[in-house]
């Protein structure tokens, strides 16, 4: 869910570095606006069989603490428990089985995040990529376009992993103790999980929202770690709307925030308030050169469309997808959005 109370704001196709292209080939004939970039053919194919692949081991992680933009404070990691579901690949059909679906659990700072992790059909020893997929503020693993994006990326034979973060859905922890560099922690211990995979190749990040904020700052903490990242309406206007005392619509003193307030329905904590006003998310440009796609509807009421047209420009290798008739949930259609993101990836991922 976005972050302010913004309106819509329609953003002029051509404007801001971006040239039309053609109608996507859809029901409904939708458009996009991208950057003209030169074209190319997938740089890898999913595999046509499925093998049985030898079970993994199980796997001890590591996850960084974090500092306001996502960074690592220092060189210091904390121990994070042995990860609940290593994924168990023994059981595949010998020919034309379904892909793998399981669940996952691993825990930061003493607090249980719960995943699922998707993996297409592997033939042994193969590699795919995969991608992580991060939701919005109150959302979880399991909104609409969350778990659209995981079916198209699986689909186009890409891994994923979807999760809840820290006082969202399943996962423990408290919504009034949430922060957003702790949500990048959480989204830094799935990405270690990811990295520790044998079957994993490269790594693409998702992020919806607040999800989108998450990713990209993650981004720009790791930066060519992430092969691709793509962001769904990013609220890249909560540092500004929480450096204005004004969040959600909730209105406070930024100097001096109070305990929590009420946004959205649930209650939203003082270090929240805090933290969020120094987020560095239009620093990620410059420390992000990698491919980046931006996808936004023209009808979202609560981050204007023309905020990420203008953050798509900011990337040294951006483009740009206004949705016409989306809000910002894509509840229109959350398949949309995910088509984008599964083309996005299959393009740029080997």
């Amino acid at each position: 869910m976005g972050l302010t109370g913004a309106g819509v704001a329609r953003v002029a196709l051509g404007a801001g570095g971006f040239t039309p292209s053609s109608a996507l080939a859809s029901p409904r004939g939708k458009t996009t606006t991208r950057r003209r970039r030169p074209a190319g053919p997938a740089p890898w194919r999913r595999g046509r069989q499925v093998a049985a692949v030898a079970g993994l081991l199980a796997l001890l992680l590591v996850v960084s603490g974090c500092t306001s933009d996502g960074a690592t404070s220092g060189d210091t990691r904390t121990p994070v428990e042995t990860a609940e579901g290593t994924p168990n690949l023994t059981g595949a059909a010998s020919d034309g089985g379904p892909a793998r679906s399981q669940s996952i659990a691993l825990t930061r700072d003493g607090i249980r995040l719960v995943g699922t992790l998707e993996v297409p059909a592997l033939k042994a020893g193969q590699k795919v990529p995969l991608v992580i997929v991060m939701h919005g503020l109150t959302g979880s693993q399991n909104v609409p376009v969350v778990r659209a994006t995981a079916q198209a990326l699986r689909e186009a034979g890409i891994a994923s992993i979807r999760f809840d973060f820290d006082g969202h859905g399943a996962s423990g922890g408290g919504m009034v103790d949430m922060t957003v560099p702790k949500e990048v922690a959480d989204a830094r211990s799935f990405y270690d999980y990811a990295r520790a995979l044998p079957f994993v190749s490269t790594i693409g990040l998702v992020g919806h929202s607040q999800g989108g904020v998450v990713a990209a700052l993650l981004a720009g903490q790791l930066r060519d770690r992430v092969t691709a990242l793509a962001l769904l309406a990013p609220a890249t206007t909560i540092p500004e709307g929480a450096r204005s005392g004004n969040m959600g619509g909730t209105r406070y003193d930024p100097a001096d925030p109070p305990e929590s307030i009420s946004m959205f329905g649930v209650q939203i904590g003082r270090d929240y308030l805090v933290t969020a006003q120094t987020l560095p998310i239009n620093q990620v440009p410059s420390r992000y050169t990698a491919p980046v796609s931006i996808i936004h509807g023209s009808d979202d009421a609560l981050i204007p469309p023309s905020r990420s047209e203008d953050y798509a420009a900011r990337f040294r290798d951006g483009e740009l997808h206004l949705l016409p008739g989306q809000d910002h949930e894509f509840s229109r259609n959350p398949d949309q959005p995910a088509a984008l993101v599964a083309r996005f990836m299959t393009a740029h991922l080997r």
